[in-house]
């Protein structure tokens, strides 16, 4: 099996939790949910119980240093260069919202993307 959307397996997770409430709408309202966010993608719970597989890692490309090639490519907009000059300069690890950010102009600017954490 694939490995899932990023926060489907976290919302199952959390939806599972609340199956086991005292009240009964609260389990069937957290059944429906679940029911409903595995057919949006296109799971079945046999998917999520025979286990994740991990995604596997790109060796080697760190996300400065896509940053740094991205900023040599003509075609950035004034926006993404300033994303880029400020993401560079980011104390911590990129949040997955940057993160995918960085991808999406990465791939659009012919950079490889960074290595999946």
């Amino acid at each position: 099996m694939n490995r899932l959307p990023d926060g489907v397996l976290e919302r199952l997770i959390k939806l599972a939790g609340m199956m086991t409430s005292p009240f009964d709408n609260e389990r069937a309202v957290a059944a429906a949910k679940a029911a409903d966010l595995l057919k949006r993608h296109g799971l079945t719970w046999a998917d999520v119980l025979a286990g994740q597989q991990p995604a596997p890692l790109r060796p080697g490309r760190h996300w400065r240093t896509c940053i740094s090639d991205c900023l040599t490519r003509p075609g950035l907009s004034a926006w993404e260069r300033e994303f880029l000059t400020t993401l560079r300069n980011w104390r911590g690890e990129p949040t997955p919202k940057q993160r995918a950010r960085l991808t999406a102009i990465c791939e659009a600017v012919g950079v490889p993307p960074p290595s999946v954490r």
